[in-house]
């Protein structure tokens, strides 16, 4: 919760400076630029404080798999590997059909059978860290491997619909 709320804040901040260098001319802008600034370097510094003090108690006081977090469409596509904008792609009349049948014809290709076993190792081991679970590399089974491939297949449809 405290990494969401520090990520806000330095967007805060990004779009204070970005305004303040696009209208430095304004005294009066550049004034309440610094205002805001130290506002949220105060707020992002306290943020930083109470989440080291966390890390040292053992972790937040909260369970992980309570905390409700939300991703954009803009950042699962880039998890997918696509830089969409939130806004959307512009495209002509003409490239709107093949950009359709482009995106829906690889859609069916993305399926998690196709994700390397290694991937699939990997995956196993954040899992595992950000459980502050013991990773151990040496016994992934195959069975192992299958479990975690129809979880994520499960998850991937319960949450996003038709999964391949």
């Amino acid at each position: 919760m405290l990494v969401v709320e520090i990520r806000d804040l330095i967007n805060e901040l990004r779009k204070a400076e970005f305004k303040a260098g696009v209208l430095h001319h304004d005294a009066e802008l550049s004034e309440r630029k610094n205002k805001i600034t130290e506002e949220l370097a105060a707020r992002l510094d306290s943020k930083l404080t109470a989440l080291e003090e966390e890390q040292r108690q053992g972790g937040p006081a909260v369970s992980s798999s309570k905390v409700s977090l939300s991703l954009k469409p803009s950042e699962i596509l880039a998890q997918l590997g696509f830089n969409v904008p939130e806004e959307g792609v512009k495209v002509s009349r003409s490239d709107y059909t093949l950009h359709l049948c482009m995106l829906r014809a690889l859609g069916t290709t993305m399926n998690v059978q196709g994700i390397p076993d290694e991937s699939i190792r990997q995956i196993a081991r954040t899992i595992a860290m950000s459980m502050n679970r013991p990773v151990d590399n040496s016994n992934f089974a195959v069975d192992s491997a299958t479990a975690l491939r129809q979880t994520m297949t499960s998850v991937l449809k319960a949450t996003y619909g038709r999964i391949s």
